[in-house]
């Protein structure tokens, strides 16, 4: 099963003869009103069965939704919904919203909920078409009125990264949440299992509030001095404070992928005065560069790096390592470089959560990202 649904426990009204006769046999298909999936899922197991069954119900849900809410019915126009292979993604004309899937398995979920956190980004309010102006500074401005993009990480993910740090930092972290009559918990697994299910109902809970609802919700929940009290900047605040400055960052850090060989590299796109005009450098001319830094520094470099990767990078041969590091490093800033808005924006907004930059430039935010990625 793709989804495992929860019944509804979200009140409607329904006309008389869209309800079926009480006390008497009747036909389930008869009442689809009455039987609508979100209340009675075991009745629609084909709807939750598959992303794409998923995927094309909702669709289908959400764009007839503004026919019978009176509330959405004047915030969008069409709705296209897909599944990336870890998080949900709805695109409100053209604006995209991504969402896990115990947002909708939850048996709080209501389609209102989805237009709700559309209805705060700037974008919807002023009615800019966001296919033109997107810009990584636009999908930034969004992303501080919705939920970060790492609230979608997939769990085995997040799992890998809690379990980098140590016992004594879960426990730390894992130790103030829990209630006196809970487990005890004795591994390493079990702290990291704990804040994981912890930090999901929390996400679910608050995924379904309006933005002024968050406000009111956390209103002591402190963000550092000069930046915005945003959705976001007040989520991730709040991380910190539930589970401590590094568990939080965990949460947080985004996904790398190991270097592959099929990223074009933007030699006539990026002028010589452009912070990224190293790119068009060639990979040898890169090592030999790295080469004349201490294998100190080439280790400093390797320890910021996600586990796996440290193992693969740190050879025997330093000019071998500089060479495997210059690839992996070249392979993230080209992948960065030709990455949508979008996704530039979430990486940054996932180590910068608190960022506040006049220079939103994609060159600026890529620069800060490898900056911050590899020292």
């Amino acid at each position: 099963m793709f989804l495992v649904k929860q019944p509804s426990i979200k009140s409607r009204v329904l006309n008389y003869e869209l309800c079926p006769p009480h006390d008497l046999l009747h036909d389930v298909e008869s009442y689809p009103a009455y039987y609508d999936p979100l209340y009675y899922p075991h009745f629609h197991t084909h709807v939750f069965s598959t992303p794409e069954n998923f995927c094309g119900w909702l669709e289908a849900t959400l764009s007839s939704h503004r026919d019978v809410c009176t509330s959405c019915r004047t915030l969008y126009k069409s709705t296209v919904v897909a599944y990336d292979g870890s998080v949900l993604c709805v695109w409100v004309d053209n604006i995209s919203l991504s969402f896990t899937l115990s947002h909708f398995e939850t048996a709080l979920y209501s389609h209102c909920s989805v237009f709700r956190r559309y209805a705060t980004l700037p974008s919807a309010s002023s009615g800019t078409n966001s296919a033109v102006s997107l810009t990584a500074a636009s999908c930034i401005a969004s992303r501080l009125h919705d939920d970060p993009g790492w609230f979608t990480y997939p769990e085995d993910y997040v799992r890998a990264q809690l379990l980098t740090l140590s016992s004594s930092i879960l426990s730390s972290a894992a130790s103030p949440l829990r209630s006196p009559r809970s487990r005890v918990l004795r591994k390493k697994s079990d702290y990291v299992d704990f804040l994981l299910m912890h930090s999901s109902a929390w996400k679910a809970q608050i995924s379904f509030m309006a933005h002024d609802d968050i406000l009111n919700h956390l209103s002591s929940t402190a963000v550092p001095h000069g930046c915005p009290r945003t959705r976001s900047t007040i989520l991730a605040s709040e991380f910190v404070r539930l589970y401590g400055d590094q568990v939080a960052t965990a949460f947080r850090t985004p996904p790398q992928s190991a270097a592959a060989f099929d990223v074009p590299t933007p030699s006539a796109a990026v002028s010589s005065a452009s912070p990224t005009s190293w790119l068009s450098v060639s990979i040898d001319d890169l090592t030999r560069r790295l080469e004349k830094l201490s294998r100190a520094d080439i280790l400093h470099c390797l320890s910021r790096l996600p586990t796996p990767f440290r193992k693969m990078l740190d050879l025997r041969s330093h000019r071998k390592t500089c060479n495997a590091l210059v690839n992996h490093i070249r392979y993230r800033a080209l992948s960065l470089f030709h990455a949508d808005p979008r996704t530039l924006a979430d990486v940054f907004v996932a180590h910068f959560p608190f960022a506040v930059s006049n220079d939103m430039s994609s060159a600026n935010l890529l620069t800060q990202i490898l900056d911050h990625e590899f020292g």
